[in-house]
């Protein structure tokens, strides 16, 4: 069945034939009906079986079919029942919502260094079992971020040698295709898993620029949001990051914008060739608990999801951190053509006024 009706009104629904496409009412409908047989598909079974939908029904008018899916069509809950109901037909939504990883390769592009558009650089950290795994994020006006470079450090998190090559990552300098050089202003680092307290540990070290956070599900959470108390023994606060809204805003809203600017993602060829299957590695469906719809992200099978976790914490750190982008745009930017030259030559200083008491003449004089 297939409405094309531009203005969505029910009173001119018609049944169009398939063979000569014909515009029957709803008379004509029921007069082919009477003149219907019915076909066996599989005659060799003992028991009959019979399916139809609503439209052959003489007890429903067209504009009545097309009126319920009217009010229905906007809504994937409602959608399900009117298909079960009026088509007689098995609802299908196992794919859900889902992102094309090799449409986003498709727009990888060549930098070597830093684009200059990047005043800020973040770095964001998922913690595995044997190895750490990160992603340096250039982040300009309106949070059009720019993918620098995908880093594996592996080795045991539960030792201290791996954090010490976390500690190099995280001095490292960047330089501009300008010459301006940038260093990482920001790390966020999920601290669930099996290596809490290392996690911990290394914030503590870092503090003030590194941040541990812990993820949670569900809809409406802020997109980061600091714990109200300080982790015994460490002196760090705990952040939660919204990963369902995390991944609402990436996947749902920032990977769609095409054009550069606002919000839009670069990224360069040089990641690796798994990475935007890892970025698409989960999709949105419509699950039902206790009767109510809910929207609910799901891994698909056989993805690894460590690149979409740390972009969700690098959206949750830059809305941490809240840089002035336009001041620091400002601040990076080269000089007019025609400003002139920076002076060479020492400043003329005006002599400073003492605030001490003149001496009077002859005073302490010898």
């Amino acid at each position: 069945m297939c409405w094309k009706g531009d203005d969505d009104d029910a009173a001119t629904a018609r049944y169009v034939c398939e063979e000569c496409e014909g515009r029957w009412t709803d008379a004509d409908r029921i007069g082919s009906l009477q003149k219907g047989i019915w076909e066996a598909e599989k005659p060799e079974r003992r028991v009959a079986g019979f399916h139809l939908n609503e439209l052959c029904s003489p007890f429903r008018k067209l504009r009545e079919i097309v009126a319920d899916f009217i009010g229905a069509k906007d809504s994937p809950e409602l959608l399900k029942t009117w298909v079960n109901t009026s088509l007689g037909e098995v609802w299908r939504d196992q794919d859900g919502e889902k992102a094309d990883p090799e449409i986003l390769a498709a727009r990888c592009e060549i930098y070597e260094k830093v684009p200059d558009g990047a005043v800020v650089i973040t770095l964001t950290i998922d913690v595995q079992d044997d190895r750490l795994e990160m992603e340096f994020i250039g982040w300009g006006e309106g949070e059009e971020s720019w993918g620098i470079d995908y880093v594996v450090l592996r080795g045991d998190p539960g030792q201290a040698e791996l954090w010490e090559r976390a500690d190099d990552q995280l001095a490292k300098t960047f330089e501009r295709a300008d010459g301006t050089v940038l260093t990482v202003l920001g790390c966020m680092i999920d601290s669930a898993g099996h290596y809490t307290r290392q996690v911990y540990a290394w914030a503590k070290k870092h503090r003030g620029r590194v941040y541990a956070s812990v993820g949670r599900s569900g809809k409406g959470r802020p997109l980061v949001m600091a714990g109200k108390k300080i982790i015994k023994d460490y002196g760090i606060k705990l952040f939660t990051v919204g990963v369902d809204t995390a991944k609402e805003l990436l996947l749902m809203s920032r990977i769609k914008i095409r054009e550069p600017g606002p919000g839009f993602c670069h990224w360069p060829r040089s990641y690796p060739a798994d990475y935007f299957e890892q970025l698409t590695s989960e999709r949105r469906v419509v699950r039902y608990k206790a009767g109510h719809p809910t929207h609910v992200w799901e891994l698909i099978k056989g993805r690894r999801n460590e690149a979409l976790d740390i972009r969700g914490l690098a959206l949750a750190l830059i809305a941490l951190l809240r840089p002035n982008f336009k001041a620091l745009a400002a601040r990076f930017a080269p000089p007019p053509p025609d400003a002139p030259p920076p002076s060479t030559s020492p400043a003329k200083q005006e002599p400073q006024k003492s605030s001490w008491v003149k001496p009077r003449s002859g005073w302490m004089r010898r």
